[in-house]
């Protein structure tokens, strides 16, 4: 019986993805498997390692998205790492990695970046 929970998101370029996992202190697997209960194992596309036993994986769906597939109960009771908040978390810094790179592909530069206090970021940029 498996015990992975595959977590839609609209994530859709690698590159960002994996830079807002290192921002987030979390290290891309050498091996593409993640690693449930009961020695249950499955292969993803891109592997977030964890702390403990139960890694993170990225799968590439239909519509070229990366769902987020992981036993969470292995992750929660090793990690302490919940479903609800790292998904948020890696959401919010692919949104945050995306915006940077366009704003620097279209000629922009980042001259003010603040993180509120509801964990927004605003950004200011300009261009000469």
């Amino acid at each position: 019986m498996s015990h992975f929970t595959r977590v839609k998101s609209r994530i859709f370029d690698r590159v960002a993805l994996e830079e807002a996992l290192k921002d987030l202190n979390h290290r891309i697997a050498p091996l593409n498997v993640i690693n449930g209960w009961q020695g249950a194992s499955r292969k993803a596309d891109m592997v977030a390692k964890t702390s403990g036993p139960y890694d993170i994986g990225f799968i590439k769906a239909a519509d070229g998205s990366y769902d987020i597939v992981a036993d969470w109960w292995g992750v929660r009771t090793t990690t302490g790492i919940e479903q609800e908040r790292f998904v948020n978390q890696v959401t919010q810094r692919y949104a945050y990695r995306k915006v940077i790179g366009e704003v620097s592909r279209h000629g922009f530069e980042v001259t003010e970046q603040e993180t509120c206090s509801d964990a927004s970021i605003r950004v200011a940029v300009r261009k000469w």
